[in-house]
């Protein structure tokens, strides 16, 4: 959604744009000058191209990336292939994305860097997976109909998380698949998503979220965030230590 749009005029556009792109089948895309093969049931990106072009990157130089939600395999490709990154998961909950990843990591020449599963957040990533950075696409778009989230088709899996329950479970156990020092990111919106939600699951899963980088003067209204983990800190503070904690954005 664009700066201007009202809760009742996104909602109606992202129900349309659901109805269209469930229709679609197959497709190609074009983001950042790289062309993928989107097929059917696979959510379609068409704001990606603003993180792959951004300076600096939170791509893992020479590190393991974690993508959920990747879809095609749009992000994590560009990450190995341009983005200096050895080596990436890809995820995601529909079964149709596996050999959408798989195909266009062959066509990208990246077939030995990109791994493809299949996977419910961490649900089919093992424990002894460990990551650089772990990034995120997050599906924010609010949804108002009261349904469950196995309710909801597979395209409107990559825009709307109801009740942002995988949002709560990518941040409790985010920990223990990050490497010391890893970083964990999310994309949300300030204005489009649920913003006190979102800010709840924060404080309750204790992350810090701050500001890495804002698409908003682009058009789209979304922020990529970095969640800065505030274990430590609480740790220190109950041993007795100085701590400072991040800032938060509330």
């Amino acid at each position: 959604m664009n700066k201007g749009s009202s809760q009742g005029e996104m909602a109606s556009k992202y129900n349309q744009w659901v109805e269209d792109n469930t229709k679609r089948g197959g497709a190609i895309v074009t983001q950042g000058g790289m062309h993928f093969k989107v097929h059917a049931d696979v959510f379609a990106p068409n704001i990606t191209e603003l993180l792959m072009e951004m300076t600096p990157s939170f791509y893992p130089e020479n590190g393991r990336l974690l993508e959920i939600g990747s879809g095609c395999g749009l992000l994590a490709i560009h990450a190995v292939k341009c983005g200096g990154v050895k080596s990436a998961m890809a995820t995601d909950i529909v079964a149709a994305c596996k050999a959408n990843i798989e195909e266009n990591a062959r066509d990208h020449g990246v077939a030995d860097k990109v791994e493809a599963v299949i996977s419910d957040v961490f649900s089919d990533v093992s424990d002894e997976n460990k990551f650089d950075a772990i990034f995120w696409n997050y599906p924010f778009i609010p949804d108002h109909s009261g349904r469950e989230y196995d309710e909801l088709g597979d395209i409107e899996r990559g825009i709307r998380d109801p009740g942002q329950q995988h949002l709560k479970t990518y941040c409790s156990q985010a920990r223990k698949h990050l490497k010391p020092g890893g970083k964990l990111y999310v994309s949300y919106s300030q204005t489009m998503g649920d913003w006190p939600a979102f800010s709840a699951i924060m404080k309750e899963t204790e992350w810090n979220p701050t500001l890495f980088a804002d698409f908003s003067a682009k058009g789209p209204q979304v922020q990529l965030w970095c969640l800065e983990d505030q274990l430590p800190a609480l740790l220190g503070a109950q041993d007795g230590a100085k701590t400072t904690p991040g800032h938060s954005i509330g």
